[in-house]
């Protein structure tokens, strides 16, 4: 299932192997290592705040999201959407990007 063991040479290999499930059981989120190689914990931490985040607010996170720095608003809020959602202000760089502190979660 998902994966997690592959044959090689007719025998199977475990494969280190991280999978994050959101609150209705979907996977949202699957890495693979090889069994020789660490996996990195903060970034799947990083990725389950990002995914609980973006579930209780329309927002995403940027590349190398940290726990609060701002984040994106998503496009299909308006712009006077986006200022009643978000207390903390919104920073508009284009019409269709736009920026607020990370909500409290």
């Amino acid at each position: 299932m998902f994966g997690v063991a592959r044959e090689i040479n007719s025998s199977y290999v475990c494969i280190s192997t991280t999978i994050i499930n959101d609150f209705d059981v979907r996977v949202k989120h699957i890495s693979q290592y090889p069994a020789s190689c660490g996996r990195n914990w903060y970034e799947s931490l990083r990725i389950i705040d990002s995914l609980r985040l973006s579930n209780l607010y329309e927002v995403s996170t940027p590349t190398n999201w940290r726990e609060g720095q701002d984040v994106i608003v998503n496009d299909d809020v308006d712009k006077l959407g986006a200022m009643r959602k978000f207390e903390k202000g919104v920073i508009e760089l284009r019409d269709w990007f736009r920026i607020t502190p990370q909500p409290d979660l």
